[in-house]
């Protein structure tokens, strides 16, 4: 199978950056995969595979692999996304109050919080914002105490929710304290378009900002068994254009259809409840069927873990991916199967994914971990001028992307500092990090084509990347490839004692 496929956003955000990824349609573990890219337009900035998006319309990508596979993709570049919102101000007594005040008000709003010192004694049952809410603090200052050890904050679930201009400072969470690493001051859970902004931590437990699922997936077994292809219902060949099997050598497809999961948006991932991609290939076709097994449609190389919908009338599915080893079952939280089309529980019922994020302006001081901690499934996340300069006081790392089992797509870390080590660990499609400097950083476990511009950082240690890591106009102090991974490509590299000046200068400004 000779093809390759970009795989991004089909629309993009004016004054945000994107990361492209592009894999072959079959083949096996892409230790050393290279590819370039082009772009047509100057209302984008193209950065080896990064985009920055300047002005409105359309542009397209295109690129050559190692193979001299083409492909290209349209983008729409579009303004910010926004809802009409009606404006409140309310002054909260306390924790309860303002959820009740906020409650009341409904969705859609942005609630204005009168610029003041509030405390807020959080419990172990987290917040969930109404739909479209912004809770705008002002400038304020919010002592956080708690008698749970695993305290909760705000979650978000819904769409346009967001928090800005507050400052947190912990009361009782010292390194001596009973606090627990669980504790979140915000969950972003799931959902399209949140943003948090200018928000200040101080003397925090926990993790100050939480985004994802936080490994449910793993360990909680699915509450669904349709959609599933077991390795029973296999067979060696490809879906045709009509939705019937064809057989071949280069191909394993779902024999019997299957049942579409129903989601109330009708969204839906293909994955496994392990997270890990259990096929050596990281494209599928799906065919979608309906109640009386007649063909809808036909889709080929799409994504793993890449939220998408399907049709109205879809009952019934079937699989193909292009490999020649015959795909096994894998046997996480009881899930046994090949791959599924995946959903969420019964509190979210829609594929529980995040896409496009910001987080914008964030610092954190005396942190207890992670100032930030991605565990979970997600598209297009902006981490932006984020700064956590100490070391943790529990543990010795400031910033973090894990567990993700494959299920992070396209993260951009850019213009940060990290006085401590960040973590890049177990499965990330794609993360570019950009103007940061940063500690030890670390590439391990299924990272997929990292890139580094204009950085500075300590060790880079790499173990097990996929495709390869590049540095564009960055310094690293050294290197540690456990594995024999990761093949590094360089261009033009800043020199150490330029690095130390500008590591000496930034410190100074903190």
């Amino acid at each position: 199978m000779s093809r390759c496929k970009i795989l991004c956003a089909d629309e993009m955000i004016v004054g945000r950056w994107y990361k492209l990824v592009t894999y072959p349609a079959g083949t096996d573990v892409i230790t050393n995969y290279w590819v370039k890219y082009s772009c047509d337009s100057e209302k984008v900035c193209l950065l080896h595979d990064t985009l920055y998006i300047k002005e409105t319309g359309e542009f397209t990508v295109s690129c050559v692999d190692m193979y001299g596979h083409t492909n290209s993709k349209t983008i729409t570049a579009i303004e910010e996304p926004t809802i009409e919102r009606s404006v409140h101000e309310i002054t909260p007594t306390s924790w309860s109050d303002l959820q009740e005040q906020v409650n009341t008000i409904g969705e859609n709003t942005y609630i204005n919080v009168t610029k003041g010192t509030y405390t807020f004694d959080l419990t172990g049952k987290s917040y969930d914002l109404p739909s479209g809410t912004i809770i705008d603090f002002n400038g304020s200052k919010i002592y956080v105490t708690s008698s749970a050890n695993s305290y909760k904050g705000f979650i978000f679930t819904k769409n346009f929710n967001g928090v800005r201009n507050a400052n947190f400072v912990g009361v009782g969470m010292g390194s001596d304290s009973d606090f627990l690493e669980s504790c979140t001051l915000f969950n972003i859970y799931a959902g399209d378009y949140h943003k948090l902004e200018n928000l200040y931590f101080e003397d925090v437990a926990g993790f100050n900002i939480g985004l994802g699922t936080w490994n449910r997936w793993m360990y909680t077994k699915p509450n669904s068994t349709s959609s599933q292809w077991k390795a029973k219902n296999t067979v060696n060949g490809y879906l045709a254009d009509d939705g019937t099997v064809v057989a071949s050598t280069e191909a394993w497809a779902t024999g019997e259809m299957v049942e579409c999961i129903e989601t109330s948006d009708r969204s839906y991932g293909v994955g496994q409840s392990g997270m890990w991609i259990p096929t050596t290939v990281r494209l599928y076709n799906i065919a979608f069927y309906d109640s009386d097994g007649n063909f809808i449609e036909l889709r080929k190389d799409q994504q793993y873990f890449r939220k998408y919908y399907y049709p109205e009338n879809a009952k019934y599915v079937r699989y193909c991916i292009y490999q020649t080893n015959e795909p096994t079952e894998h046997t996480e939280a009881d899930d046994y199967c090949i791959m599924r089309m995946m959903m969420g529980n019964a509190t979210v019922e829609e594929y529980p994914c995040v896409k496009e994020c910001m987080i914008d302006n964030i610092v954190h001081k005396n942190h207890m971990s992670g100032g930030f901690s991605m565990v979970g499934i997600s598209q297009d996340t902006h981490i932006n001028r984020m700064v956590a300069k100490g070391n943790g006081w529990k543990n010795a790392w400031a910033f973090d992307i894990e567990d993700n089992w494959n299920s992070a797509l396209a993260c951009v870390v850019s213009h940060c500092y990290f006085g401590n080590g960040i973590m890049f660990l177990h499965g990330i499609q794609g993360v570019t990090v950009l103007s940061t400097i940063m500690a030890r950083t670390y590439l391990k476990n299924n990272i997929h084509f990292p890139t580094f511009i204009n950085s500075i950082g300590g060790p880079l240690c790499t173990d097990g990347t996929r495709g390869n890591v590049t540095a564009i106009n960055s310094y690293f102090s050294g290197y540690v490839d456990d594995e024999g991974y990761g093949n590094m490509y360089h261009f033009g590299d800043l020199e150490e004692q330029e690095a130390s000046s500008i590591r000496t200068r930034f410190n100074y400004l903190l």
